[in-house]
């Protein structure tokens, strides 16, 4: 929600509208000539088993200068590069798209202008690969200078910080590059589950990946979590770490289940052996309870379910109110699939806590008859920002499909309900339609959650039934007015005039 522009130098520093590519993301390849006229391939450089750290920065850069200058990369190079250990290797890519490559070679020349500053010489006595390049940082949605990432043999990239010699060494050495395991080492990553609304099946996605010392030529594999578990080996030829894709698709599944997928047969590290995620599509009756609770900025936030045809069943929007909070049970007119949208003008969802506030949240939870949650459809703590999921920068997305057959107990209160007047001056009216003679709770909440009425109104004869609530000694305002019975609940929004 807020602006990426740094101010670095006396430059605002912008170079991409998307945000850097997330850790964990598995590195886009490139080729590259250096100042010295020789050719550098990234995944030619990480199969030979090597690390890469790739810094971007700006010759106008006060800040790379200076850390340029305090040597950290250059011991780090010392103990780990080619007259060390050989496992390193670092790259620095000069990002700016209006420099030149002048600039690279100094002398200083402060001239407040981006084109043409440079902070000295760049490539006298530099033991690293120096390439002068915006378009691979435009690769990695580089969005300040000076960023660093490290990139490992197995081609997962990390973004870092500009630390000391120490801290790199130690995410180089396990913390973040995985180190591999003598012997014999299958791994299940990428574990990724995809399913059509109402077609039953699944497909199953995840790469094997070798990280033992030796060659792998044969891995058990068992899935679960579908209809019918099933046992899958695999018979190949991965280098240490190398992988390959496993596909399986239109897998019966049940829904409402996770698929998890282990190695079964027997090797020297069983700690990465087993990945575990939704089998697909979740599946609920008629009622979707959404929970959700607002960071510092309401206004940016609304939210709505579609149904299949794109028509808009449930929504919400226009808040004004921070860390309003709201608990709902939604009901649905037909069986069939359904989107629910969580929008965020800014992309970064409910992550207040960045901006100084506290995060919101949203959980969307599919229940049965009986109000008992059978199906976590949106399971969001608010402690990342949209961008970071697979759903575009301004929405999370969730679907989920409605089976009245899973629908086991009586019709109830929220049958027929009417609610009158609203907005009120205090008299608040309650027809509650036909229904069962059942006991009914009474719960009123303020905009920020807090119970500020509550009554039992008893056991209630059969037929229609009416009552009345006096709230005129409750403030103007918009509260929440929950009312239940011993099945099921429901809310409503209420407007106090007075």
């Amino acid at each position: 929600m807020k602006s990426c522009l740094v101010l670095i130098a006396g430059f605002l520093s912008c170079l991409f509208s998307q945000a850097q590519i997330p850790d964990g993301t598995v590195a886009p390849d490139f080729t590259a000539t250096d100042i010295g006229g020789n050719e550098f391939s990234l995944y030619n450089t990480l199969d030979a088993g090597q690390v890469v750290i790739v810094q971007y920065f700006a010759v106008w850069d006060s800040y790379a200068w200076d850390y340029y200058n305090s040597g950290v990369l250059q011991a780090l190079f010392t103990m780990y590069g080619p007259d060390g250990t050989n496992q390193l290797v670092i790259l620095q890519i000069e990002s700016e798209p209006s420099n030149t490559s002048a600039q690279l070679f100094g002398p200083q020349s402060l001239t407040g202008d981006p084109a043409s500053q440079t902070q000295g010489d760049w490539i006298t006595s530099n033991p690293f690969i120096v390439v002068d390049s915006s378009a691979i940082a435009g690769l990695y949605d580089v969005t300040y200078l000076p960023t660093l990432f490290m990139i490992c043999p197995d081609k997962i990239s990390t973004q870092i910080n500009q630390v000391e010699t120490a801290t790199i060494a130690t995410a180089l050495n396990g913390q973040i590059c995985p180190v591999l395991t003598a012997g014999q080492d299958p791994a299940i990553t990428q574990l990724t589950t995809q399913a059509s609304c109402g077609s039953g099946v699944v497909d199953i996605s995840f790469y094997l990946k070798n990280l033992g010392t030796e060659t792998l030529s044969v891995a058990d594999i068992l899935i679960e979590g579908v209809s019918a578990s099933f046992n899958h080996t695999w018979t190949g030829n991965l280098l240490p770490y190398q992988e390959e894709l496993l596909v399986f698709d239109d897998v019966a599944a049940p829904g409402n289940t996770d698929v998890q997928v282990s190695i079964t047969s027997t090797d020297s590290n069983s700690l990465n052996n087993s990945e575990m995620v939704p089998s697909g599509i979740h599946k609920t009756s008629p009622s979707v309870k959404l929970v959700l609770g607002l960071d510092n900025f309401p206004e940016e936030v609304s939210w709505e379910i579609r149904d299949s045809n794109g028509n808009v069943v449930h929504s919400d929007g226009d808040f004004t109110v921070s860390y309003q909070y709201f608990e709902d049970t939604l009901l649905f007119p037909s069986d069939g699939c359904y989107s629910f949208y969580l929008f965020d003008e800014g992309g970064d969802g409910l992550h207040g806590s960045q901006w100084g506030g506290y995060d919101g949240t949203c959980y969307l939870s599919g229940l049965n008859g009986y109000g008992e949650v059978i199906a976590e459809i949106v399971d969001y703590d608010g402690s990342y920002d949209f961008e970071e999921t697979e759903s575009p920068p301004s929405f999370l997305m969730a679907e989920f499909e409605v089976l009245t057959a899973l629908e086991t107990s009586n019709k109830t209160i929220v049958q027929d309900l009417m609610i009158y007047p609203n907005p009120t001056n205090g008299k608040l009216n309650f027809n509650l339609g036909k229904m069962d003679s059942r006991q009914v709770d009474l719960k009123i909440m303020d905009s920020a959650g807090q119970l500020v009425f509550n009554r039992v109104q008893g056991f209630l004869p059969s037929g229609v039934q009416n009552f009345e609530a006096d709230l005129t000694a409750l403030p103007v305002g918009i509260y929440i007015v929950k009312l239940s019975d011993d099945k099921t609940q429901m809310h409503s929004k209420l407007i106090l005039t007075h």
